[in-house]
Formats: structure tokens, sequence, C-alpha cells
């Protein structure tokens, strides 16, 4: 369903159930139509920033390394903005009565194991590159508490 008729869904009744970060629920207003949150940790990637190769290998070895810790250093700042927002966000939503869940050991596993076949699906389509892969396991390992 694209993301623009998820709120009109919500009104409708045509769908009683959106996955969504907290910030995301309140930026998109999803919030006026739901009375229960899951308390399950989701990642959403809605920007990308994109070198071609070929512009990146123009580049001197030294300018490369300025790219690399640049990028690092504003998505490490970025990932520290977004969880901030996101607390606020749960603080302001339980402040609008919303029950916010947490699952039990079975529905957390079924979310897991949802999440365990995207992880597959992305894997084979081979759009991300062995380190990424890696680097996207171990964080999946260390919120589901074992390795990818």
């Amino acid at each position: 369903m694209p993301l623009a008729d998820v709120y009109t869904s919500l009104q409708t009744g045509l769908i009683d159930t959106a996955a969504n970060t907290l910030s995301g629920a309140l930026a998109f207003q999803w919030h006026t139509k739901i009375k229960h949150i899951v308390d399950l940790p989701l990642s959403f990637v809605v920007g990308e920033v994109v070198v071609t190769r070929k512009s990146f290998e123009a580049l001197t070895p030294e300018d490369r390394k300025l790219v690399e810790d640049e990028f690092h250093a504003t998505f490490t700042r970025l990932e520290a903005i977004n969880r901030k927002d996101n607390e606020s966000a749960r603080e302001a939503l339980k402040a609008q009565g919303i029950a916010i869940d947490a699952p039990n050991e079975a529905e957390r596993k079924s979310w897991q194991a949802i999440g365990g076949e995207v992880y597959a699906k992305v894997k084979a389509q081979g759009d991300l590159s062995p380190p990424m892969l890696q680097a996207l396991g171990e964080v999946l390992g260390q919120l589901h508490g074992n390795a990818q």
C-alpha cells in the first residue's frame, strides 16, 4: 500500500494496523486513528546518499577517507537525533492516551521471523555489499540477542 494511502485507510477502516516508528506515527497523523502501539524496534530507510563508484574512485585516497568519515559522522548524528525524536514521540503518544503494549514472547518471535524473511530476501537480491550485509546482520543479532 502506498504510504499516502495509509491514513485514509485507517480513517475508513480498510486497515486497522500499520507499521511505523513512533515519530512517524505522529508525523503522518496516524496516531489520531489508533489506540494501541506494539512496542517493537523498527527501522526504516527513508532516504539514501548515493555516490557512483566512478565518482568515488576519482577522488584521491585522502578525499575518499574524508568523505567516508563525514558520512559516518553525519549518520551517527542523525541516528542520535532519530532516537531522541522517537523517545519524545513515545511520551507524546502516551500523553494522548495511546497504549504502548509490549508483545509477549511468541509475538516477538513471530515479528522477528518476518524480519528474518525480509533479511533473507534483501541478501538474495544482492543489492547490498557483503560488508553492509554483515553490519546489518550484526545489528539485528544485537537486537535479537543472537547472530545473523
